[in-house]
């Protein structure tokens, strides 16, 4: 088994966590056990970072580590897994094991393993092929270290079968290379697009969840590139989203920027067997909210107004979204740099693009979360930065806290003396009355009395 000496010191020195796995280590160890550092936290610590959850392979079985271990919970019991609460730090602690993977079958059938080289066996990539024991030694018996040192991504043993055994390791190894800048060995790299059909046997469930760590790690327009380049999930259509989107904004405009830049590739272009029903990512297992917002950004990505509109380059994109090196450079405050940006009037371009009544009439009957969702797609579908979007936004606050009835209440004559008046039932005709009279209070002058309204309603009832 290749090991060589290797010191984790600064590490373990500015963890807390670190030093309390050590101990952890020890403990098992003196029980008679073996006991090693696996997984992620090993890895960051490889690049000289300090990781988050540190993962521990054990020869013990998951029983004994139960019964050693009073504050400890089953979490895992099909993979061998045992949670352990150990000075306070829950610890995940995995027995040794090997997966047997069936034909047409993406659930591995576990069984556990004396040696932990068994178990490195088993990783995807040589990179996640690491275990560290507490005297210092890495073991690394498929020379996943110097792999890191070269930033080369390889699987272990050949690629074909790593992932046709689990097709979900194809978004991971872009995962991998994306977050730690490695490139694909040759092998590796032939086998993403010869395998790339097997992503249709892995569960929509898995592959959002597997998207959602990119959208948490990799820039926007490096993802969706590198998505286009091997037809995976995605077809970059319009680049304008992804480099508008800034890590701030979240998953949730992540997936709006799909909807808005991305067509659907493999495995979602086989979902559907229905000619006449297109695909939507919003068909995938998601929040609702999350869904609405993607039904809402493939409306405005389908808008008359955007069929056929040029569609600029990446160096004018990159232009307009100047700005925001501009304000980062500054080292004002936040709440500053947004009181600056709200008193500092739109040009009259974006005056025209902005329809100030539309979007106080929508801030008053769904609310200002409602209007900041809308400006954002609007804004990344035409590639302008969020700080933009902050800017407009803080314009229309500015604008709603000046009308004179902001919310429907604040009118005069309220719903029920429009049904009493006019003797008709409650219908669409309440609302489109009630909108007429919002704007002419706030718009045009009209007093907000309940005579004058009225007054003003019986004229504007011959139109409707």
């Amino acid at each position: 088994m290749s090991s060589v000496p290797y010191s984790f010191s600064t590490v373990i020195s500015k963890s807390i966590v670190w030093q309390r796995a050590l101990r952890l280590l020890e403990a098992i160890e003196s029980y008679g056990g073996e006991a090693y550092i696996v997984g992620g936290a090993l890895r960051d610590a490889l690049w000289g970072k300090i990781g988050g959850d540190i993962d521990i392979a054990t020869s013990f079985r998951p029983q004994e580590i139960l019964r050693l271990f009073p504050k400890s919970y089953p979490t895992g019991a099909a993979f061998g897994t045992v949670t352990v609460i150990y000075e306070g730090t829950p610890f995940e602690v995995t027995t040794f094991r090997k997966e047997v993977y069936p034909a047409h079958d993406r659930h591995p059938q576990v069984e556990f393993a004396d040696a932990l080289t068994t178990d490195l066996a088993r990783r995807d990539f040589t990179i996640n092929a690491l275990a560290w024991r507490r005297d210092g030694m890495l073991i690394d018996p498929f020379s996943g270290l110097k792999d890191l040192r070269r930033r080369r991504l390889k699987t272990v043993g050949h690629a074909k079968e790593r992932f046709l055994e689990d097709p979900l390791r194809l978004l991971r190894a872009l995962r991998f290379a994306w977050t730690y800048n490695l490139s694909l060995d040759r092998e590796t790299h032939e086998a993403l697009f010869t395998c790339r059909a097997s992503l249709r046997d892995v569960s929509p469930e898995r592959i959002v969840m597997e998207l959602e760590k990119m959208f948490a790690h990799i820039p926007p327009l490096r993802m969706a590139r590198g998505l286009d380049r091997y037809a995976l999930l995605m077809q970059m259509e319009k680049m304008e989203p992804f480099v508008a989107l800034s890590p701030e904004d979240g998953p949730l405009f992540w997936w709006a920027a799909l909807a808005l830049g991305g067509k659907a590739a493999v495995p979602f272009t086989v979902e559907l067997k229905r000619e006449d029903q297109p695909w939507s990512w919003a068909m995938l297992p998601l929040p609702r909210k999350t869904r609405r917002l993607i039904q809402s950004a493939e409306t405005i990505s389908r808008a008359p107004s955007n069929l056929g509109r040029k569609r600029l380059s990446l160096e004018a994109l990159l232009q307009r979204g100047s700005m925001v090196t501009q304000i980062n450079r500054s080292q004002r405050t936040i709440d500053t740099k947004l009181y600056a940006l709200s008193h500092t009037p739109l040009n009259r371009t974006q005056e025209r693009d902005l329809d100030v009544a539309m979007y106080l009439w929508l801030w008053t009957t769904e609310g200002a979360k409602c209007v900041y969702q809308t400006l954002r797609i609007e804004h990344l579908d035409q590639g302008y930065p969020r700080i933009f979007t902050l800017h407009t936004f803080s314009t229309l606050a500015r604008h709603y806290s000046t009308l004179h009835a902001p919310k429907l209440q604040d009118l005069a004559l309220s719903m029920e003396r429009l049904v009493r008046e006019w003797r008709r039932p409650a219908g669409r005709w309440v609302g489109e009355l009630q909108k007429k009279l919002w704007e002419a209070v706030n718009f045009s002058g009209l007093p907000n009395e309940e005579s004058t309204l009225l007054e003003a309603a019986s004229m504007m009832m011959r139109d409707l």
